[in-house]
């Protein structure tokens, strides 16, 4: 008598991990989480392009426990409140749309003193947090950046929040060590100079809205090689070995 497959763990753990998975279909926007790794990449998922390297099994299963990290530290920082913090939200929708930016923000918290700090979480593995050479990493500073613009001018209306001016300072990058909860914290200041990066990101990468089939220029070798980046990258072959470099700025 045929008993089917056996039962494993790693079934179970991949078939949770399918049911609990929230595609992202195209909407025509740009969002904070993809427009500062690779630019490139960014146009393909405004455009809806199939995916040429989706994530293998072990990918899929990383990633989750990554959000399990952010409902680790979004839960500790919702019971926060007292003495210090006044307000805290969790996953707060942002809006820009003279920009066409949409997304959302990890934590937002105000405190007694009446000023607001965005939040920001990254699960990290302990030796990518003990060898990093720049934090916040440069995709992590881009993606509060929006996340404070948008606050700052447009707040978040679908929870009440209006729009919060000068009273958002800052943002907070947290990374956390999967293996032991190592913790490093970093302040990033909101500053006017943030503000216009962020419109010239955009500006970057909507010159191509409209443009098919021109592309960004993948990323920089890195050593004569492809970019490490391009290891990760869900479109690595759609890139390399489909579409052309296209060097040449529009």
């Amino acid at each position: 008598m045929d008993e089917g497959p056996e039962f494993t763990v790693e079934a179970a753990l991949n078939a949770h991990v399918a049911r609990v998975e929230e595609p992202r279909p195209p909407d025509g926007k740009w969002h904070p989480s993809s427009l500062y790794g690779c630019s490139r990449k960014a146009v393909y998922e405004l455009r809806g392009v199939p995916v040429s390297n989706p994530p293998d099994d072990r990918a899929r299963r990383v990633f989750r426990v990554g959000h399990m990290f952010h409902d680790f530290a979004q839960d500790a920082v919702e019971r926060a409140i007292g003495s210090l913090v006044a307000k805290a939200y969790r996953e707060i929708p942002i809006a820009i749309p003279s920009l066409s930016v949409i997304g959302h923000a990890d934590g937002l918290v105000q405190y007694r003193t009446g000023e607001w700090e965005l939040l920001e979480y990254k699960s990290i593995s302990t030796m990518g947090l003990k060898y990093a050479k720049e934090l916040p990493k440069p995709d992590h500073l881009g993606q509060v950046q929006t996340y404070m613009l948008a606050l700052r001018e447009d707040g978040a209306p679908r929870i009440d929040i209006p729009p919060l001016g000068d009273a958002l300072t800052r943002a907070r990058v947290a990374y956390i060590g999967k293996e032991d909860m190592a913790i490093s914290e970093h302040i990033v200041p909101w500053t006017p100079e943030g503000d216009q990066a962020v419109r010239d990101t955009v500006a970057g990468v909507e010159a191509y809205r409209d443009t098919e089939p021109a592309l960004p220029p993948r990323l920089e070798p890195d050593k004569g090689k492809r970019n490490w980046l391009c290891g990760y990258c869900s479109f690595a072959t759609r890139c390399w070995d489909q579409d052309e470099d296209n060097r040449e700025a529009l």
